[in-house]
Order: structure tokens, then sequence, then C-alpha cells
């Protein structure tokens, strides 16, 4: 993460608190102990999803531990979920290109109500997923490419919005970054 994907993540957690939303994140992924930190800050709560490892491989890895508190706070609250059984999402799958994305990424996309979207190359599994959202759910496929330099390949970001994504622009009063 850089300075523009930080200011994207703190004006995207403040956009969330302001909406009394819920993030939804998959265990793993890029920046996703940055989301749950920042989560944490900001009193939000949080589905994390876990593919199909089991609880006990989840259990013995240091800091990841299920519903943990992230950050100390008891106001915060970490629910997780597991996406089971393998191939659970198999059924929202039309293409053989999706198949291999993992689930956990699959469940993500398919639970939540928006995505807003940092970080986003052509041809990954994000930009598969989010293809997928706006082609085939399109009344529930709100996708809200946060609008800062840097953040998405300019292919990834013409193709997504061509579809249907909108762009969102934080506010100056987002843009502050304090630690």
């Amino acid at each position: 993460p850089r300075g523009n994907w930080l200011h994207g993540l703190r004006a995207a957690l403040e956009r969330i608190r302001d909406q009394n939303g819920v993030i939804v994140v998959g265990r793993g992924t890029a920046g996703s102990e940055l989301i749950l930190r920042g989560a944490a800050r900001e009193n939000l709560p949080v589905i994390r999803l876990h593919g199909s490892e089991s609880k006990r491989d989840i259990a013995a890895s240091p800091g990841s531990k299920p519903n943990s508190d992230l950050g100390n706070s008891t106001r915060n609250l970490t629910v997780d979920g597991w996406v089971n059984p393998p191939h659970s999402t198999e059924r929202l799958v039309t293409s053989a290109e999706l198949r291999t994305v993992p689930e956990r990424d699959r469940a993500a996309i398919a639970w939540a109500d928006e995505v807003l979207v940092l970080a986003l190359r052509a041809r990954g599994n994000l930009h598969a997923l989010l293809r997928h959202r706006l082609e085939f759910l399109t009344q529930h496929a709100s996708v809200s490419l946060v609008d800062l330099p840097g953040l998405q390949s300019r292919k990834a970001r013409v193709d997504l919005i061509a579809l249907g994504a909108t762009l969102w622009k934080p506010t100056e009063s987002t843009s502050e970054i304090s630690n």
C-alpha cells in the first residue's frame, strides 16, 4: 500500500462508517489486515470470510484467531464466516475463469451490497469477479472505483466503467492523512 491506497482506504472507511455499513473482507486477501485494523479503529463491524481451510488451521496461525478484537476495541465486532462446504459458490460461477478464483473472494464480492475498489489490475481475479458482477448481477451490481491516481489499471478501469461501475472521488475532508 502506498499513499493513495491508504488515503483511499481511510476515505472508504469513513464512507462506510457514515452509512452505518458493514465491511465484508476475505481473509488473507491483499490489504485485508490493514482493512481490518482500520475497521477496528473506526469501530466498524466486519464479516471476515475464510475459504475452505479448516478452523484448526486458522486458530494455529498467529494473529489470525477467529473473532479476535484486532485492536482491543470492545465496540468493534468481527464475525468470522467460512465458505463451506468447498465449492459452495460454484452455482454463482458461469465461466471456467472464475472457478479458479478462491471461494472467499467469490463470496465477498457476492455478499456485498456495494463494492468499493481501491487497487485493481487488469485480468486479475478481482477484475474478473467485478466484470461478472456487473454483467450478470445488474440489479445488485453496485461497484464504485475509488478515484485517486494510480489505484486501478487504466484498462481495468475503462472496462468496468463501460459495464456500469461508477467513480467515487473522496472529498477533501477525507483526504487528511492522519496516523
